[in-house]
């Protein structure tokens, strides 16, 4: 709500991603990314009025550091091609 336009962006970034690769972990950390960015190139005119822009930029930054470092396992497991898919089913292996 605070960055409407770059929130929209940024859902749309998300829905790509998961779209094309069908990595929701991948989609996330790009959504968080590109809200992060866009709060740097957006001028901030329709952030919420008497709220300093900086807090909210440092803010992006933050939240996307803490969801990147959150996401640590998962892209792990995206290097290494491990990291199940959106929509796939896990292979239920019997003892």
């Amino acid at each position: 709500a605070l960055y409407p336009v770059a929130g929209l962006a940024s859902l749309a970034v998300w829905l790509i991603a998961v779209a094309i690769t069908r990595y929701v972990s991948l989609g996330s950390i790009l959504l968080c990314i590109s809200f992060c960015l866009s709060s740097f190139i957006t001028d901030g005119s329709y952030a919420l009025k008497g709220v300093e822009i900086w807090s909210l930029r440092i803010m992006a930054v933050i939240v996307t550091i803490i969801v990147t470092y959150k996401h640590k396992g998962n892209i792990q497991r995206l290097i290494k091609g491990e990291e199940r898919k959106f929509g796939k089913r896990e292979d239920i292996k019997s003892k």
